[in-house]
């Protein structure tokens, strides 16, 4: 990470490589590692952007997700996160199956059908 902010810089001209130096532990935000009921929620914000970009009326219980998703963040007990863990991944792969049959069902030519495929990949 350092290298690249680094090469930025340079390449910027906001710094003279001859007598800079840079050390990283001075960046303001710590790193957030992704885990696996964090990228889970972070695929229901996809989801999500995706109905209302396309007027669609959201499918799952917004509030039973926000309230697991804190139980999750707020809960440290390894026992208990694996059962809130799989509660979102049951509550995830059922929203996914009916996004999926929610883009098959868009009306439109097949050039208009890609457009909400790749909203997902982005």
């Amino acid at each position: 990470m350092e290298s690249i902010i680094f090469n930025i810089l340079r390449v910027a001209k906001i710094i003279d490589t001859d007598s800079m130096l840079i050390d990283s532990t001075v960046l303001p935000d710590d790193i957030i590692y992704p885990t696996d009921v964090g990228l889970i929620f972070k695929a229901f914000r996809k989801m999500e952007q995706f109905a209302r970009q396309y007027y669609i009326p959201i499918w799952w219980d917004s509030q039973e997700l926000r309230q697991l998703r804190r139980e999750y963040n707020l809960n440290r007990k390894k026992a208990e996160i694996a059962d809130l863990f799989f509660d979102a991944l049951l509550i995830f792969s059922a929203g996914l199956r009916k996004f999926e049959a929610i883009v098959k069902s868009l009306e439109g030519p097949d050039q208009d059908r890609k457009k909400p495929k790749s909203f997902w990949i982005s």
